[in-house]
């Protein structure tokens, strides 16, 4: 009886120890959360947005490069990005920076595609994944601005219209949602600057406003994509101001 007590209280103590360690895992996950990126400038060996941090300076405090070295900066590595093929004469226009989390890369391509790259090997950077959400060439331009890192989502605006969010550890779409669409006077709404998310909320805007459309704001939950709201820059036909 004294050695099924012990046995017993062996188990239970093995089973306590695999939950804490398992509670202490998940509550050490790496993520892209809100804390992060309020403090985006604390972590100079990632890059989490576009700009760097939210106030958008683009200013690092790595020191590794300077002026007196620069002069030597050579090229290690190389990736070639698909989506440059079958575009016009100003030729692919990914305006992007990648983002970078812990020796992990993310980019896209004119055509919006988005790729993870391993880029912890000093010596050559390697695909993870390459998430292709299917922009049609006829009728967009190859112009992409940039992406958004936000818990295991990588959140895109696309050449179409569309807003979507890849699970960044498999590649996989988790959601997609056609957003700018065809405007009051027959003109496409168009994504000029990159998503922006903050506090769960993804931010994006329409910037054809110099090709007939009203420009706008909005978020959308980043969760799932659905419009939260929706604010219009200029009124619509008839309201004050229009």
């Amino acid at each position: 009886m004294k050695n099924r007590t012990q046995q017993f209280v062996n188990l239970l103590f093995a089973v306590t120890l695999t939950l804490c360690a398992s509670a202490f895992a998940a509550e050490f996950t790496i993520t892209v959360n809100k804390d992060r990126l309020l403090n985006a400038q604390n972590e100079p060996q990632n890059w989490l947005l576009m700009n760097g941090d939210y106030s958008s300076t683009r200013y690092s405090k790595l020191t590794q490069i300077n002026r007196d070295n620069v002069k030597n900066l050579r090229v290690v590595w190389a990736l070639a990005l698909g989506g440059m093929a079958d575009v016009k004469a100003n030729g692919p226009e990914n305006e992007v920076n990648p983002l970078i989390d812990n020796g992990y890369m993310y980019t896209t391509d004119g055509w919006g595609t988005i790729y993870k790259i391993d880029a912890r090997n000093p010596h050559r950077g390697e695909f993870v994944w390459v998430a292709d959400p299917g922009v049609k060439h006829q009728g967009n331009d190859p112009r992409t601005r940039g992406i958004a890192l936000w818990d295991d989502l990588v959140v895109a605006n696309l050449p179409d219209g569309r807003v979507i969010a890849v699970n960044r550890d498999t590649g996989a779409i988790v959601w997609d949602k056609q957003v700018a669409k065809k405007a009051e006077f027959g003109r496409t709404e168009k994504f000029l600057t990159a998503p922006l998310v903050a506090d769960g909320k993804v931010l994006i805007q329409n910037g054809a406003g110099d090709g007939g459309t009203r420009g706008w704001v909005a978020a959308l939950d980043v969760k799932n994509g659905n419009e939260l709201w929706r604010w219009y820059v200029v009124p619509k036909p008839g309201d004050p101001g229009s």
